[in-house]
């Protein structure tokens, strides 16, 4: 103790300095650290893919309207809170809406698919039968026997 009341002026001066540097710099590595682990809001992400059913969005287009995360932390962060990737998400979300057209109405897959933001049908069948393990004709045809 009894160096620091001998200290002079301008040391002190130094000490205070090199004590905001530190402090500044911790900040800005706190707040760094905050942007690196930045969670996704996945409710405002499904959301815009509920919206976005009649159209056809890329991924970038998606991150850019929903987050400032970058690609490979939006994916990350997208599976990790609900088990699939966005695209995959998107995907069936439009497969479910044509589920519930193809049960309530008598549109052709064709008009569908174009509902959807397919402009090739047997595109959008090869994707229904990915996900639901039948093609949409068959699919009508089983859920019109019950």
């Amino acid at each position: 103790m009894a160096a620091a009341t001998n200290a002079q002026p301008e040391h002190l001066m130094y000490a205070a300095n090199l004590l905001r540097s530190l402090l500044a710099y911790a900040a800005l590595m706190r707040r760094q650290h905050q942007v690196r682990h930045a969670t996704l809001d996945v409710n405002r992400v499904n959301s815009h893919l509920q919206t976005a059913i009649d159209q056809r969005l890329s991924l970038d287009a998606l991150i850019a309207a929903t987050s400032d995360l970058s690609r490979y932390h939006f994916i990350r962060e997208y599976k990790r809170q609900t088990g699939q990737t966005p695209m995959q998400a998107f995907l069936r979300i439009k497969v479910s809406h044509a589920c519930y057209l193809l049960d309530i109405s008598d549109q052709g897959v064709a008009a569908i698919a174009l509902q959807l933001g397919y402009d090739d049908p047997y595109y959008f069948s090869r994707l229904f039968k990915k996900v639901m393990g039948v093609s949409p004709q068959k699919y009508r045809q089983e859920r019109g026997k019950k």
